[in-house]
């Protein structure tokens, strides 16, 4: 599984967003298609927490599988080869006070001939309906859930939010760089109502380089940047 820049920009926002604006240290953390086990193994680096990761694809579920061994949080992490929605179901008393998800998406785009990028980036084995369902149904009273998207796609997501109990606690655009336009957005979803302070994300500057606030997010998971 491809480890790109806007997922480690997920992941680290979540960590941090959740550590300096939500008061409490989540006991447990659910991965939703934890894929290489990036977005877990961030999560792990921020609390001491039991982290849930969940794979369906066997490929990548062996790969997070590896990560996770070779990590110093193995003890901390437990790997699951599972659809989310089967898990949803055998775990259903579960509680998560952070849910984090980067998940399939390009609901009706063209879908490329190779099968693992299919299940990795099509809505075919979990549509947002259902994300937001099953999210909805394992988050604590007071748990935070974060999804990342194609910008393309937030307006799906949004209309169905509507027809959850989950309240929106805020949007980030996350922007390339500043000529270009948003092309990822960061869900922030609860049951409870949250003031937050939130600002969008520009990756690079004008010329091509980091910008302040990607390396501030970034420093403690790049070796060079």
């Amino acid at each position: 599984m491809k480890i790109t820049t806007d997922a480690c920009v997920f992941g680290a926002f979540a960590g941090h967003h959740f550590k300096t604006q939500i008061d409490f240290q989540p006991n447990r953390i659910l991965d939703i298609g934890t894929g290489s086990g990036l977005l877990a193994l961030m999560m792990a680096q921020y609390f001491n927490s039991q982290i849930d990761a969940v794979e369906l694809d066997k490929a990548a579920y062996d790969q997070s599988k590896i990560n996770f061994h070779h990590s110093k949080w193995a003890n901390n992490i437990s790997l699951f080869h599972s659809s989310i929605q089967n898990y949803s179901k055998i775990h259903s008393t579960k509680k998560y006070e952070l849910i984090i998800s980067n998940p399939p998406f390009f609901n009706n785009s063209f879908k490329p001939p190779n099968k693992k990028r299919l299940l990795a980036r099509h809505t075919d084995k979990l549509s947002y309906t259902e994300l937001l369902k099953i999210g909805q149904n394992l988050i604590s009273e007071k748990g935070i859930f974060y999804i990342l998207l194609p910008k393309i796609e937030s307006n799906l997501l949004l209309q169905e939010v509507e027809e959850t109990k989950l309240k929106l606690v805020g949007i980030v655009d996350i922007y390339p760089n500043p000529n270009k336009v948003a092309n990822r957005v960061i869900f922030i979803l609860s049951k409870k109502e949250y003031r937050t302070k939130l600002k969008d994300i520009y990756i690079k500057n004008t010329g091509n380089t980091y910008s302040r606030e990607t390396i501030e997010l970034l420093n403690g998971f790049y070796l060079y940047l």
